[in-house]
């Protein structure tokens, strides 16, 4: 996100939370709260895990006035919409949010609805068009040594979106299977605001900043550190290195990552790969 814009989403958060204060006369809770509660509920609505959420009060703030993080819990709208009309009692809120279910292991998956007949996809600055020319075993956008890292698996004419999100010790912490999103409840902070997922490692380490479209039939992935195998690929404002603003038409594997020289891959960037121990393909 580049400075002017940064600089206006900042002030419009601002203007957003001094009318807040006017409307309800209630002071936003704090980014550090918020941070809190999101962590120990495991970046999910206590109940059904779902990573759409609102931060619920458990002891009224009519009452006590205050945001305390402990406090505080995750509901999704269903769920808190059940609380807020007595369908749901404040003991089950409180004992779901003494064990959370995402917190039982991986989160509860999510099905992104993206599934466009055309599609484009921007990755930093590098755009990726597709029209009435998907193959039918699918598309592959980047792969990193011949292992798809971002890729489009074709379903009675949709495409439906794969993404393997690794760390830099080779651990699986997110994953997308055909659109359905699945998470490590061990990351820094998860974030999914309006169409827009954020995965952080660590405070200034972003792991996957990714914005789903689907009425422009459009995957944005602003930021990412995608690795395999040893290797990593940046992306950033400025795109994929070395081929920043690079536009690719229709091609069913576009990019590979890596010296393995049997891909189909448009553009194959070569580099020496670090020993790592071989692992499956998640399923």
């Amino acid at each position: 996100m580049n400075t002017k814009v940064k600089a206006r989403a900042e002030k419009k958060l601002r203007e957003e939370a001094e009318e807040t204060v006017i409307r309800t006369g209630r002071p936003p809770i704090p980014t550090q709260i918020k941070r809190e509660v999101r962590q120990r509920c495991g970046f999910g609505c206590v109940i059904c895990g779902m990573p759409l959420y609102e931060y619920e009060h458990m002891e009224e703030w009519a009452i006590v006035k205050r945001h305390v993080a402990e406090e505080i819990t995750l509901l999704c709208d269903r769920h808190h919409r059940e609380k807020t009309n007595e369908l749901l009692s404040i003991d089950a809120v409180r004992k779901a949010n003494a064990d959370p279910i995402n917190l039982r292991g991986t989160s509860a998956s999510y099905p992104f609805h993206a599934q466009p007949s055309t599609l484009s996809v921007n990755v930093g600055n590098n755009f990726f068009y597709y029209k009435d020319n998907f193959p039918s075993d699918g598309l592959i956008v980047i792969s990193i040594s011949a292992e798809p890292i971002l890729w489009f698996n074709f379903d009675k004419g949709h495409l439906l979106l794969n993404i393997s999100l690794y760390d830099d010790e080779n651990k699986l912490i997110l994953k997308i299977r055909d659109n359905e999103l699945v998470y490590s409840t061990t990351l820094w902070d998860v974030t999914f605001v309006g169409k827009t997922l954020t995965i952080k490692t660590a405070a200034r380490e972003t792991a996957l900043i990714l914005t789903v479209s689907p009425n422009e039939n459009t995957i944005h992935v602003e930021k990412a550190n995608f690795y395999s195998n040893g290797l990593c690929i940046n992306v950033n404002d400025s795109g994929i290195p070395n081929f920043e603003k690079c536009h690719f038409l229709g091609s069913g594997h576009a990019i590979n990552y890596g010296e393995e020289k049997n891909t189909k891959a448009a553009i194959q960037i070569a580099k020496e790969i670090d020993t790592v121990e071989p692992r499956q393909l998640p399923p």
